[in-house]
């Protein structure tokens, strides 16, 4: 009965703390909102013509069912190569040759004239035929992964038999013999299992999304906080020690709540994400075994797709109880909120960066794999295999896994327990030892410096720390460090872009007009090696493979034509603005320039991060009624009001600093963008731009730009909390102010088109706009007039002076 008060105890302590409300909210619909933006880019194949060939084929052997489609392939992959040819303005005659040798080859020839009268509708309607292409070329994937996977298990038997032979495989106690061994056990098993058709969007939607475990660790954090280290901060952890209940059952209530708290967030944001997938893709037949997917084959475990979401989510569960009760564990056993905050800080970026950046195959994988950030990926602990080398012996990443974690779990908990339920009290923040005398010269070992007891505020009281951990995670979202592929088009432009990067000159112009004079006597050739084999002179699988020869060559003309038009526009602005300009391929300045949506989307990120880390700068003095205290002091006002604006305009530098950077480097490293120091003008959509500067410079124009504008926010932001006084109204208005007409940016571009925030976070559109720069000056004026006013009005307030 007692247990179960200080239980509610607790909860309505946590209810009455309006700051988590208002999180829970903004960042539940955040993570939704993420969670969909993500899945725009998504190709699904869920069509008509999809589920009438799923239903179709679902029952049928899969050696069979793909013998059939690649029949239909075949067919199609003709009938594509009729329209593409169709397309670029090859003769039918030449067209009809030499499809009518393709067709000559089937187990019972056609003729061209009956096989196009056969798909007379697919011609006439080629956007239903390349949907129809695409829901083949799907089910066959799906397929060949199914079909081939008793081969795939059974090649692990024979890999390890020829592996053994190799000398430092072959010596019977090392790791990589009994890993060997141990691979080919663990997948004897999955022989036959019976494996069945159906795509994997959904799942993979709700696997790999690492958002909403970001999320979840700072909400963890923060509730860390209310229930464990604000009591010691308020001086009550003392008191409510020295009452009958205040010991072991006060230290279970609010390890529970924590607990409870955290199952509770776990279920409505995977919930949500969970929910969202099924309407976006849904999942298919929950009874299949994942062995199905491809991005399933290495996983050895027989799960089948619903047993296999169950798994993947108690896994994150336990990873995010695991999590909590280390909090729990640091704020109890450091009385220095501070030092816990730096000690948890530390142990997420050691685990990110073990995670990232150990190789799989070194002998530090036990780190890189029994950590925090390893477990919250459950998707890669289940869907692919992998051992652990423990001293020796290959032991399976996932039962290490879940063995750790339980062990850790019990463990940190009975720690818990111990340290707060122990007779002394020291860990409290009232200690007795403060009451003893102290030195004359006690003061020199503390500080009284307003720096550090404003960036205490900010970075511990007000979780600041935590947030720009938050920014930094966030922000290594946008680092890729993956292999660029490219699509067929993409391919084509980009051997031309190659071809003609840098300056332009003479040489490049003598190499365009000879690939058009080759593309210009394309159907010239293609007649005359069809003259050549009616006339005997070529074989006719010479004449097969000229002809594809041809037929691929063909295939680049639509890049290059991209490229040449590039360049020619290029050329005339050239002479035009008496510019040196460089050909840049469009791919990696498309990444950089024209990806509006990122853009806001990042800055509507920023824009919460940064209402989040500043909403409680001021407001806190009047919340505990220390203003007028403080404004009596010496440095009570203008000192102080300046000093905590320079703290909140450096932390907003610092928090783009971590969102932004991360999305350059991937300039540079993934798409090799080395064009630096080329003027502007030779990316083609800011042609217009007035001034002769370099790239670089034109970023650091931007960023400075982005720069104005948070400071510009951080401004408003504190002229609302001198207005306001209170954190949730501050955060609340803020939101509304600074966020709000970002997400209408982003999902109506038209509604809210100019005259916001989130311009500051749009320039690359906007400088690609006609006539656009005399705008852009004009919104900075605009920036500098509120930062000017804005702090002109929140400083006499703070200082408590009338406005005149």
């Amino acid at each position: 009965m007692i247990m179960m008060q200080l239980i509610k105890y607790e909860f309505n302590k946590l209810i009455h703390k309006k700051v988590i409300f208002f999180l829970l909210f903004l960042l539940l619909g955040l993570n939704i909102f993420l969670f969909l933006q993500a899945q725009k880019e998504v190709v699904f194949h869920n069509t008509t013509e999809y589920q009438s060939l799923l239903t179709k084929y679902s029952g049928m052997e899969p050696k069979q069912a793909l013998s059939e489609l690649k029949e239909i392939q075949n067919d199609y992959s003709i009938l594509s190569r009729i329209l593409y040819n169709r397309s670029i303005g090859v003769t039918e005659a030449v067209t009809q040759n030499d499809i009518q040798i393709l067709l000559d080859d089937y187990p019972v020839p056609i003729a061209y004239k009956a096989f196009t009268q056969r798909y007379s509708y697919h011609i006439k309607k080629e956007a239903e035929f390349q949907t129809a292409y695409a829901a083949i070329n799907e089910l066959i994937e799906q397929l060949n992964t199914i079909s081939s996977y008793p081969q795939f298990i059974g090649s692990m038997e024979k890999k390890a038999q020829s592996m053994e032979s190799v000398s430092i495989f072959a010596k019977k106690d090392t790791f990589a013999y009994r890993n060997i061994q141990k691979t080919v056990l663990d997948f004897n098993d999955l022989k036959q299992l019976s494996l069945e058709l159906g795509q994997e969007e959904g799942i993979i939607a709700v696997s790999r999304f690492a958002f909403t475990d970001y999320f979840l660790l700072l909400f963890i954090l923060i509730l860390s906080v209310f229930l464990f280290a604000e009591e010691r901060e308020n001086g009550l952890l003392t008191i409510l020690k020295s009452t009958t209940n205040g010991r072991l059952k006060l230290a279970g209530s609010k390890l529970l709540v924590l607990l409870l708290s955290t199952l509770f967030l776990f279920v409505i944001f995977y919930g949500g994400n969970l929910f969202s997938a099924k309407d976006r893709f849904g999942f298919g037949d929950t009874g299949r075994f994942i062995q199905s997917m491809a991005s399933f084959r290495d996983a050895e475990m027989p799960l089948t797709v619903s047993h296999y979401l169950i798994v993947l989510f108690l896994l994150k569960l336990f990873a995010l109880l695991l999590f909590a009760v280390i909090t729990t564990l640091l704020f109890t056993l450091f009385s220095n909120t501070k030092l816990a905050f730096l000690i948890n800080g530390g142990i997420l970026a050691c685990s990110y960066l073990a995670y990232s950046f150990i190789y799989p195959t070194s002998y530090l994988n036990p780190l890189k794999y029994l950590n925090i950030f390893s477990f919250l990926d459950s998707y890669q602990m289940i869907a692919y295999y992998n051992n652990l080398n423990l001293f020796g012996y290959p032991v399976s990443r996932l039962s290490s896994s879940i063995s750790l974690i339980g062990s850790l779990i019990i463990l940190c908990i009975l720690t818990y327990l111990w340290i707060f339920s122990k007779s002394g009290s020291k860990n409290s923040s009232l200690n007795p030892a403060l009451f003893k005398r102290k030195g004359g010269n006690h003061l020199s070992n503390g500080s009284v410096h307003l720096w550090n007891h404003e960036l205490f505020k900010i970075l511990f009281s007000n979780k600041g720390l935590l947030l720009l951990l938050l920014a930094f995670l966030l922000g290594l979202q946008y680092l890729d460090r993956s292999e660029l592929f490219y699509t067929d088009a993409q391919y084509y432009y980009e051997y031309y872009a190659r071809q003609l990067s840098g300056k332009l000159d003479e040489s490049k112009n003598s190499f365009l007009e000879n690939e058009q004079q080759r593309f210009d006597h394309l159907s010239v050739n293609i007649n005359l090696l069809l003259e050549q084999y009616n006339n005997h002179e070529i074989s006719k699988e010479d004449y097969r493979n000229k002809s594809l020869e041809l037929s691929e060559f063909a295939k680049f003309y639509p890049g290059f034509q991209t490229a040449k038009q590039q360049y020619e526009s290029l050329s005339g602005l050239q002479e035009q603005k008496d510019i040196s300009l460089h050909f840049i391929s469009t791919i990696p300045s498309s990444y950089i320039f024209e990806d509006s949506n990122r853009d806001l989307l990042l800055g509507l990120l920023y824009s919460v991060l940064l209402i989040l880390c500043l909403c409680n700068l001021f407001c806190i003095e009047y919340k505990n009624g220390m203003i007028n205290l403080i404004r009596s002091t010496k440095n009570g006002r203008g000192k102080l009001f300046f000093k905590k604006s320079f703290i909140a305009y450096a932390i907003a530098a610092l928090l783009m600093l971590f969102i932004y950077i991360p999305i350059y480097i991937t300039l540079a490293g993934r798409y090799h963008f080395t064009d630096w120091t080329a003027p502007i003008q030779s990316i083609q959509i800011f042609s217009d731009f007035p001034f002769k500067i370099s790239i670089i410079q034109f970023i650091v124009l931007i960023m400075m730009i982005q720069l104005t504008t948070a400071f510009a926010m951080v401004s408003t932001l504190l002229l609302l909390a001198q207005l306001l006084k209170k954190q949730t109204l501050t955060i609340l208005t803020g939101v509304l102010t600074l966020s709000v007409p970002m997400i209408f940016r982003y999902i109506v571009p038209k509604l809210v088109e100019r005259y916001s925030f989130a311009d500051g976070f749009n320039m690359y559109r906007h400088f690609s706009e006609q006539n656009s720069f005399l705008y852009v000056c004009l919104y900075v004026a605009a920036l500098i007039i509120i930062i000017v006013l804005t702090e002109t009005v929140a400083y006499r307030i703070f200082c408590n002076r009338n406005l005149r």
